[in-house]
């Protein structure tokens, strides 16, 4: 987000962040950019992330941004922070978000009757269980069991 920063900065900046990684993580995979205000400013905007500088210092939201094959942005997910100072996504929020992004390709079918489940609720931003849409299937279902049983079963001789 600062102009006045060059590639050697976001480099070494690059570095202290990967080391915070406590699992394995490909370090070609996360890009620390640099440029002018106009160039910062128009893909900051484009992503709809927004900060200000205070001084020094600047003032801004933590998001991680999910974005899909075609290269648009897919999801938003606003880590909470624990009492231990650190911030996290759930991990089913996580996954769900993955699904989302991947939005055109084969999905798994777990991934598919997780998508039929939850859905993204923007106001609350995590996702939420579907529990009218899942109980309206498992209605239709019940139904349509009763139905075949009805229509399979042979009739009774009186």
């Amino acid at each position: 987000m600062d102009e006045k920063e060059n590639p050697k900065i976001a480099y070494e900046k690059r570095g202290n962040f990967l080391s915070l990684i406590n699992k394995p993580f490909p370090k070609d995979a996360w890009k620390f950019l640099t440029g002018d205000s106009v160039a910062i400013h128009t893909v900051t905007e484009a992503a709809g992330f927004h900060f200000e500088r205070v001084g020094t210092q600047f003032i801004h939201t933590t998001s991680v941004m999910f974005i899909s094959p075609g290269g648009k942005i897919s999801r938003y997910l606003y880590p909470d922070y624990n009492k231990k100072g650190e911030f996290g996504i759930l991990p089913f929020d996580f996954k769900m978000a993955v699904l989302d992004a991947s939005e055109g390709k084969v999905m798994p079918t777990v991934g598919k009757i997780l998508a039929f489940c939850f859905s993204y609720d923007p106001s609350g931003k995590k996702y939420v269980f579907n529990l009218l849409k899942v109980f309206g299937a498992g209605t239709l279902l019940l139904v349509a069991v009763f139905a075949v049983y009805l229509k399979v079963r042979k009739p009774r001789k009186v």
